[in-house]
């Protein structure tokens, strides 16, 4: 039985990865929202009742690909946040670890972005951006909700606005880098809003 199970699983597994591949490799040359779900099953090379077996439609798939991408991971937020340093930090912490994980599905994201399918991106981004808001719910003072729920709109708006145009223009500066800077803009405009904002010292 359990033999049986691990080649189901592996069958299961291989006709996902078959039509993730599919649809990607049609979003290179095809705009996504020309894509039908006939084309990526011919694709594919898989059944239209594989398919549905597995994804609800073509934005399911994009999905599923986009929850990898995102994977949860550690934001180790403070909770009580006491000051704007340790908001400050907390979000730094965050953003870094999103970035990073992000830079390591950078040509998949850069085929979703150039193909039409960039408001599904911009969308789990926004879903990102929500789960964090939340974790300050019922946790803290009115005043710093306000502050921490302002902070991370204003903030995060931004970062994917960057994260995107740096993924569809091949990631032209290391990851370090961007991080390096995000971080220091982000101390400029919340906690020493009288500091310029940094330039690129290289």
């Amino acid at each position: 039985m359990a033999g049986k199970t691990k080649v189901h699983d592996k069958q299961v597994e291989n006709s996902r990865a078959c039509i993730v591949e599919a649809l990607l490799r049609l979003m290179e040359s095809i705009p996504y929202t020309k894509i039908s779900v006939s084309d990526i099953i011919e694709k594919a090379g898989v059944s239209r009742q594989t398919f549905y077996r597995h994804y609800e439609g073509k934005d399911d798939v994009i999905r599923k690909i986009l929850e990898n991408c995102f994977a949860p991971f550690d934001l180790r937020i403070r909770i009580p946040i006491a000051s704007a340093e340790d908001a400050h930090k907390d979000h730094v912490y965050a953003m870094s670890q999103l970035l990073e994980k992000l830079a390591r599905h950078g040509k998949t994201l850069k085929i979703m972005l150039n193909s039409e399918a960039e408001p599904l991106v911009y969308q789990y981004g926004k879903k990102w951006e929500t789960n964090l808001i939340n974790l300050s719910k019922g946790k803290m003072t009115p005043q710093e909700k306000i502050f921490f729920r302002y902070m991370i709109l204003f903030s995060s708006s931004g970062v994917t606005q960057v994260i995107c145009d740096w993924i569809k223009n091949d990631m032209p500066i290391p990851v370090e880098k961007l991080i390096e800077w995000l971080i220091e803009t982000h101390r400029a405009l919340f906690i020493d809003p009288g500091k310029d904002i940094p330039k690129d010292k290289t």
